[in-house]
C-alpha cells in the first residue's frame, strides 16, 4: 500500500509470508520440496542461465542474433550428417515463415558464413552450405568451450551418464511437450 494514498502500488511486500521459502529463486517450490529434488532443479535452472549467458556472448562474437545462430548451428549438424539442407528446413526448424527465412538467410549469407546454391534435383531450389568462415568463427568462439563441455562429460562413469541422459532427456521432453531427440531434423 502506498503511504500517501493507501492504495495498493502492486510492488511486492519486503515482508516474507508467514510459511513460505524466504529465497528469492524458489518461488515455485513449497516447503514440501525435497531438498534434493529442489537442488537438482535449482542446478537445472544454474545451468540454463549460464547456457544463455554463452550463447549471448557467442552470438555477440559473431555478430548473429539467436534465430541466425540456430540456423547456422542446423546447417552445420545436418552437413556433419552427410544431410543437404534446404531453405523449407530452416523454416520448419525454427517454425518462421518463409519470408523471415529468406531475411535470415540473407543475414548469414552477407555476413559470410552461407552460400546458397541451385538445387541440382530441384532446379528451383535452393541447397545451403555453412562457409569455412562460418566454421572458423565457431571454432572461435565455442571451440574451447566445448572441447572442455566433453571433458567434463568423460569424468562420469557409465552408470553416471546414464542417468545424467534420463534426466535430462525426460526434462527435455517435459519442456518440449513430447518425446525429445536430438540432432538434424
Amino acid at each position: 500500500m502506498s503511504e500517501r494514498t493507501g492504495q495498493t502500488t502492486g510492488a511486492p511486500s519486503p515482508h516474507p509470508i508467514a510459511g513460505t521459502d524466504r529465497r528469492p529463486h524458489a518461488y515455485w517450490y513449497d516447503e514440501d520440496t525435497e531438498t534434493g529434488a529442489r537442488q537438482v532443479l535449482e542446478a537445472v535452472r544454474r545451468l540454463r542461465r549460464a547456457d544463455q549467458a554463452m550463447r549471448h556472448r557467442s552470438e555477440r562474437y559473431m555478430r548473429l542474433n539467436a534465430t541466425d545462430m540456430e540456423a547456422l548451428r542446423l546447417i552445420m549438424a545436418r552437413e556433419r550428417c552427410g544431410l543437404a539442407t534446404t531453405p523449407g528446413d530452416i523454416t520448419s526448424h525454427l517454425d518462421v515463415t518463409s519470408a523471415a527465412t529468406t531475411k535470415l538467410l540473407g543475414r548469414l549469407e552477407a555476413t559470410g558464413f552461407v552460400t546458397r546454391s541451385r538445387n541440382p534435383l530441384d532446379g528451383r531450389g535452393q541447397l545451403l552450405q555453412s562457409t569455412e568462415s562460418a566454421h572458423r568463427e565457431v571454432r572461435s568462439s565455442l571451440g574451447d568451450m566445448h572441447a572442455r563441455m566433453i571433458e567434463l562429460a568423460s569424468t562420469l562413469d557409465d552408470d553416471q551418464q546414464r542417468a545424467v541422459i534420463g534426466f535430462l532427456d525426460a526434462l527435455a521432453e517435459l519442456f518440449d511437450g513430447g518425446p525429445h531427440t536430438d540432432g538434424p531434423s
